[in-house]
């Protein structure tokens, strides 16, 4: 099949004189009918191991430019995280990290963790337009559950000024707690060997998915779902994978919604990795009681790796109209051969394109944060890695054949092995736990400098 050019690619530098160790696009927001907004984590050192670490927020327009700074609101801005006030600024890097857009600016959750010894804090910090910040908190559990925590999604509930926040302690448990807009804890609960990756607000409420590990680590893909407006838990949905092993078995990392249809996306594997992909179709207006799966897929390209990370879905009404029929598709990102790789499918299982980002002979990269801003507009973020330094990029790419300026992308021939997935279900029961937080403080970061260009020509 044909596939579209890219309407632009924004590559990610360090400024001049300056030690790049590692850079990463972590999440993408849209931010305004002509605003997009990146995440951007980055760490430097003189000596090849990390020595400053911090993150920035970038606004671009649908041509890929830097918004420009405008009163009220900066195009970009830069912040080192601190444990306090001028104290150890610049010794955690953003490990994940996702945005919130909020009225005059962001919260922004996340993990920051120690450079130095790998200590994972998780964290929010609310920053306005111009990068000044209202308030950062670390959240804590209490004695009898680890210190440390890494953050793997917040959503903002249907209830006003109440986010939810899913975190993975190093007991192999998930943390669910919730804040306000002043970052205040309001709720909090364990749920008890279990890794949720992902969630997502949807018409059935919030879904959230991940792993339920049985026995020690043996992973079930594993969704639940809780109340939209205070999240009361409501249902958890697991299966068993026919081909399944010991410490072994299938993980899903994000799900999104679509006309008819769910699609969930992860991926194979165990305690040191992945192994290939995974993907099913579920039909949304039968759960949680049917225990049917409609499709399940492997993404396959002969011996090649695969793997799969985000998912996001995008509907337009049909012109004209045939009874309200919607275009309903999905945009999956991962890698292909350890290159940044996004695939288009509609509900009913017909692939629109595939394509790889084209990157330098010899270089690895990854595609995972992907927003659908407009029909012709999608937009991934990631990274590059070339000599030993990844850097980060934005891609924006049209789903239409033709259209888009830039030939940055080649077409990939992966195609949809079917496999079986067995569905089961059960009652979501979350166990009390005791919270608390702490204070946590921001400093200035250093700038990034951004150019347009496809990446197989940029530079080590």
């Amino acid at each position: 099949m044909a596939i579209p050019n890219d309407n632009f690619v924004l590559r990610l530098h360090e400024q001049k004189n300056s030690t790049l160790v590692d850079m990463n696009v972590l999440d993408l927001v849209v931010t305004g009918p002509a605003e997009r907004t990146a995440l951007v984590a980055w760490a430097y050192g003189a000596r090849g191991s990390a020595e400053m670490a911090g993150f920035s927020v970038i606004r671009f327009d649908p041509l890929g430019n830097v918004i420009p700074d405008m009163p009220g609101k900066l195009g970009k801005f830069s912040k080192t995280l601190c444990r306090f006030k001028d104290i150890e600024c610049g010794n955690f890097r953003l490990e994940t990290g996702f945005l919130v857009p909020t009225p005059d600016g962001f919260i922004i959750a996340g993990t920051a963790t120690s450079i130095f010894n790998g200590e994972q804090n998780p964290i929010a910090v609310r920053v306005d337009n111009l990068g000044n910040i209202r308030w950062g908190r670390k959240y804590v559990a209490d004695v009898g559950h680890p210190s440390t925590a890494k953050i793997t999604s917040i959503v903002p509930l249907a209830t006003p000024n109440r986010y939810f926040i899913s975190a993975i302690n190093s007991d192999d448990d998930t943390l669910f707690f919730q804040i306000d807009g002043s970052g205040t804890l309001l709720d909090f609960h364990l749920f008890s060997g279990t890794h949720i990756r992902r969630m997502r607000m949807t018409t059935l409420g919030v879904l959230a998915v991940g792993e339920i590990l049985r026995g020690g680590f043996d992973p079930a893909p594993a969704i639940c779902a809780f109340a939209a407006t205070d999240a009361r838990p409501l249902w958890i949905r697991w299966a068993i994978w026919e081909h399944e092993l010991p410490e072994h078995g299938v993980r899903w990392f994000d799900i999104a919604e679509g006309e008819s249809m769910l699609l969930v996306i992860g991926n194979v594997g165990g305690r040191f990795g992945d192994d290939s992909p995974m993907m099913a179709f579920l039909d949304k207006a039968k759960l949680p009681t049917t225990t049917d799966v409609i499709k399940t897929f492997v993404p396959t390209l002969g011996t090649d790796p695969v793997r799969l990370h985000a998912v996001v879905n995008h509907q337009d009404l049909v012109i004209p109209l045939k009874g309200g029929d919607t275009f309903s598709a999905f945009c999956v990102t991962g890698e292909v051969k350890q290159q940044p790789w996004k695939f288009v499918i509609k509900d009913d299982g017909t692939m629109l394109f595939q394509k790889k980002l084209r990157i330098p002979d010899g270089a690895k990269g990854s595609e995972t944060p992907v927003v659908w801003a407009s029909y012709e507009e999608i937009v991934t973020g990631g990274f590059v890695t070339t000599g030993s330094t990844p850097r980060g990029f934005i891609a924006s790419s049209p789903v239409t054949n033709g259209r888009g300026s830039s030939t940055c992308s080649a077409e990939t021939a992966v195609i949809l092995m079917e496999d079986h997935l067995y569905a089961e279900q059960g009652i979501l029961g979350l166990e009390n736990v005791n919270m608390h937080m702490t204070d946590w403080s921001i400093s200035e970061g250093r700038d990034l400098d951004l150019m347009k260009g496809c990446l197989d020509v940029q530079g080590s």
